[in-house]
């Protein structure tokens, strides 16, 4: 198993995952284990999903949960955050303007990646979100292609983007070599590297 496949046995879905039945009906055939941030999951069976929906998606009009939503929900496991994983970005998420729902589901999904790493998202604004409150984020979308196509072969269709978490000593080597990544390591809890399979 290579250490790609290792970081995507388990993902957790971003909110914007939940306003594609195209999207969810190819995570409902995969094997990975599939979670779903707590206060998302809450917000659903509240009936409030789309006060939440509208900050991870680019227009209203996307802000509407997927008919296929509660068949990925019998599959997906819950995830609440850990607070020894989010300790270090509370007080930069406390300053960001965002409904308190947002800012939980964005622990949820911080925590997620500092544990098992890997976050599947159709849109990039959680990605915008972590950037505003200081984590780091390297793109390489598009640079691991025969990788990623042999992982994700059985979700090809939809329009994916994924956040790994990167592991500080795949980096180290980088560091020697540019100081910029030693400032990077030293500042930062995560990076998190972003690709679109």
């Amino acid at each position: 198993m290579s250490v790609l496949e290792k970081k995507l046995s388990a993902l957790i879905i971003d909110p914007s995952v939940i306003t594609s039945d195209s999207h969810i009906h190819k995570l409902l055939n995969i094997e990975q284990r599939l979670f779903i941030p707590a206060t998302l999951y809450w917000m659903v069976k509240e009936q409030k999903v789309n006060e939440v929906l509208r900050y991870f998606v680019w227009w209203d009009w996307q802000a509407k949960i997927a008919r296929e939503y509660f068949k990925l929900i019998e599959k997906a496991e819950i995830y609440k955050y850990k607070e020894g994983n989010v300790k270090e970005i509370v007080s930069q998420i406390e300053r960001v303007n965002l409904p308190v729902y947002v800012k939980q589901i964005l622990l949820e999904e911080y925590s997620f990646l500092k544990e098992n790493s890997a976050l599947l998202l159709r849109f990039r604004r959680t990605i915008q979100y972590f950037r505003k409150i200081g984590i780091s984020t390297l793109d390489v979308t598009n640079k691991i292609r025969d990788e990623k196509e042999r992982i994700f072969e059985r979700i090809r269709g939809p329009r994916w983007i994924v956040a790994l978490s990167l592991d500080f000593s795949a980096l180290i080597k980088y560091a020697e070599q540019d100081p910029l990544w030693g400032t990077i390591l030293a500042i930062s809890g995560i990076v998190l590297t972003i690709f679109d399979p």
